[in-house]
């Protein structure tokens, strides 16, 4: 059985353009099962040395997810994590073959898989780390 190959294109989505004036969102890196593990615990590490030396902000976290149905991980960053981690989504997601980044929404609650990976959620990310009923 022959890989599948995920970029941007493969699978229409939008891709734009991030610099600190843009990166005031939510943001997630997608890799392929492969790559993550073997880049996964990297990204995780470089996100977490970020944190301490910015400060540790309430409310700047990583969130992770594994998406079973399409055999990829998807690290989410909140807004205040997208304040110092733009470096390290530059350099795990643009022009990679085996990940992709682009601005997205908040997780939702319910989303199944969804973990702290990462970081200080504080009260206003405390929902996507709350189990939902689907998951007990």
């Amino acid at each position: 059985m022959s890989e599948r190959r995920y970029n941007s294109r493969v699978v229409g989505m939008e891709v734009r353009a991030v610099n600190e004036g843009t990166a005031a969102g939510w943001y997630k890196v997608t890799m392929i099962s492969r790559e993550y593990k073997a880049k996964g615990k990297a990204l995780e590490d470089s996100f977490e040395a970020h944190f301490e030396y910015h400060g540790s902000k309430d409310g700047a976290a990583l969130f992770l997810r594994k998406d079973e149905k399409s055999a990829t991980w998807e690290y989410y960053f909140t807004p205040e994590a997208m304040a110092f981690s733009l470096g390290l989504f530059k350099e795990y997601a643009w022009g990679q073959e085996y990940a992709w980044g682009q601005a997205c929404s908040a997780p939702a609650a319910t989303l199944k898989n969804l973990s702290l990976c990462r970081g200080r959620a504080g009260d206003k990310y405390a929902y996507p780390v709350q189990p939902s009923s689907k998951d007990i």
